[in-house]
């Protein structure tokens, strides 16, 4: 009997998308029916199981991972021979660090949703110095109330200087009944409408 795993590593596969997962060390309970709780814990390293999948698939051109952990070991251990064909990642910036340096043919960079700040910045800063110019397509996306970000997207932006699509998404959050509309959303569109001749200019 053929196993998921086994099927999945024989595809030879162009785009792959992974969504939605969940920090394999973290504890998680179960409440059946009868009220019992039984608890189960994986002591496996996901950053090298994906790591595992991508050696499988060398023709992968599309990587979506969206997700928010950090995998160490696969910051750690990704090589260029890992994703030898990736030209498009979508991944949370941090995760996305891990493959700046060593997939040359990427064009198109898709960062999910996080809060940024100076370290962040410094790391991504590094890991996007050689594939950074040559990243045509970026999509980032921007808390309504992310400071930092919003006082230092055009230092963001020109990591990437040779962008010929920019996608930029203001995430906010569902006004609960009776609550004021959060009028600081609407200031940050008005905002970033303002910067356009700015960001071109860069």
């Amino acid at each position: 009997m053929v196993k998921f795993r086994e099927a999945v590593f024989n595809m030879k596969l162009i785009r792959m998308e992974i969504p939605f997962l969940r920090d394999p060390h973290a504890r998680y309970a179960c409440v059946w029916p009868g009220g019992s709780i039984i608890e189960d814990q994986w002591e496996g390293d996901l950053g090298e199981e994906i790591r595992k999948l991508l050696q499988a698939q060398p023709l992968l051109e599309e990587f979506k991972l969206s997700d928010s952990i950090t995998y160490t070991s696969l910051q750690a251990s990704l090589k260029a021979s890992d994703v030898p064909n990736l030209e498009s990642l979508q991944a949370d910036p941090i995760v996305a660090m891990a493959f700046l340096p060593v997939a040359a043919r990427l064009e198109n960079l898709n960062l999910t949703i996080t809060n940024w700040d100076d370290e962040l910045f410094s790391q991504m800063e590094t890991s996007s110095a050689t594939i950074g110019p040559f990243i045509r397509r970026v999509t980032i996306r921007v808390w309504y109330y992310d400071e930092w970000l919003w006082d230092n997207l055009a230092k963001v932006l020109a990591l990437f200087p040779g962008t010929e699509e920019l996608s930029i998404t203001i995430n906010s959050q569902t006004t609960a009944t009776g609550e004021e509309p959060a009028r600081y959303y609407f200031r940050m569109v008005q905002f970033l409408t303002s910067q356009w001749v700015f960001i071109r200019g860069f």
